[in-house]
């Protein structure tokens, strides 16, 4: 897996991961094979600091099926 990330203590945020899954087998007997495939996950948000000091984050993820 990759990543990379935006982060700072307060305002906005951007994260992204790219992970890469190889062929592999359904099942015990090795005869169904499953495609290799690329996931990618993206998020954005905004992270506020109140005046009682506990930061509070936004957070959006689209969950996705595996790009083919």
């Amino acid at each position: 897996m990759i990543e990379a990330r935006y982060a700072p203590s307060v305002g906005f945020f951007t994260q992204i991961q790219t992970r890469y899954t190889g062929r592999f087998y359904a099942e015990d007997a090795n005869a169904q094979a499953v495609s290799a495939y690329v996931l990618v996950n993206a998020r954005i948000g905004y992270k506020r600091r109140f005046a009682f000091g506990s930061p509070l984050g936004l957070r959006g993820e689209n969950p996705s099926a595996p790009l083919r």
